[in-house]
């Protein structure tokens, strides 16, 4: 199976987005996301295609149900690329885990700030009620998570994420459409993904950059969700 192709870069983000993410070693993790939500989305619109020359009588051939599962093969090996990336040995993770484990107090004051800022992009983004409270829900479930069992056992949870998308991402799952909750299963997964990313990038910037750069973090977090759906919203709560 060959790698995942993720040749993008970072360079339409602000520098202090970079710089967060290199001090996270979480750069390439967040572009694999990215690719994975892209993937995704090209194959779901092929699906589209194909399922309304369907009902439509229209002979539409092979092409698109051949795009659908070249779309998802991508998107398949773009989530095992992740899942050994985020397996490495990261000293800068090891530092950001060992910070926590000595200062978890002095965290909450700075994610209860920036859990705000979450919401007021929440709120700008347009989302339907339903599908921004399960944002939001996923957040807090993230930053227990964080509170309740440190920083690594946080970042371990992609790994876990990455198994459920590569689940879900065959045809008998209907190729992650099925609904979680009000969003589809490959949408939630996705989303967990990242703001699993953009929690870390709290301690972060906890630690090396003075809690001065939080919005930093969610234009990161807008970067990954572009690829997809409505959740590209969560980009309008933020002036580039």
């Amino acid at each position: 199976m060959h790698a995942c192709n993720c040749h993008k870069t970072l360079d339409e983000l602000p520098s202090q987005t970079r710089e967060l993410l290199d001090q996270a070693d979480l750069r390439r993790p967040l572009l694999i996301v990215r690719e994975i939500g892209r993937f995704i989305h090209r194959g779901h619109e092929a699906l589209k295609r194909d399922e309304l020359s369907a009902a439509l009588g229209i002979d539409g051939g092979s092409a698109d149900r051949l795009s659908v599962q070249r779309e998802m093969d991508q998107a398949r090996r773009c989530v095992t690329a992740l899942s050994v990336e985020m397996a490495k040995k990261s000293n800068e993770r090891e530092a950001a885990a060992q910070w926590h484990a000595r200062n978890r107090d002095a965290t909450d004051g700075a994610l209860r700030g920036v859990r705000d800022m979450f919401v007021n992009s929440l709120r700008e983004s347009g989302l339907p009620a339903q599908d921004a409270l399960e944002g939001l829900g996923i957040w807090d479930a993230t930053v227990s998570t964080l509170r309740d069992r440190g920083f690594a056992a946080l970042l371990g949870t992609i790994d876990t994420r990455c198994q459920e998308l590569e689940a879900a991402l065959q045809e008998g799952e209907d190729w992650g459409r099925k609904p979680h909750s009000p969003i589809e299963t490959w949408q939630w997964i996705v989303i967990a993904i990242i703001l699993v990313i953009a929690v870390a990038l709290v301690i972060v910037c906890l630690i090396w950059f003075g809690c001065s750069w939080f919005y930093y973090i969610f234009v990161g977090a807008c970067f990954a969700t572009g690829a997809f759906g409505g959740w590209a919203g969560l980009c309008a709560g933020f002036v580039f």
